[in-house]
């Protein structure tokens, strides 16, 4: 897997939020976090039981 090296924004309560869920300290710890959690996609029914919780306001429109 190639590594990309980039410069991202986040909300300083996001970052504070993920770093107490996840027990880490650093920045470097919750990208270990974020690659953790990219690697669990939700089951079907964690997917089903998010239905009418409108977890995404509006659905983004198809490019392909």
């Amino acid at each position: 897997m190639a590594r990309v090296r980039t410069t991202i924004e986040l909300e300083e309560t996001y970052l504070e939020t993920t770093m107490k869920r996840y027990m880490v300290r650093t920045a470097t710890e919750v990208d270990l976090a974020l690659r953790h959690l990219a690697g669990q996609p939700m089951s079907r029914q964690e997917a089903l039981a998010m239905r009418g919780t409108h977890a995404i306001a509006d659905l983004p429109a198809d490019d392909g």
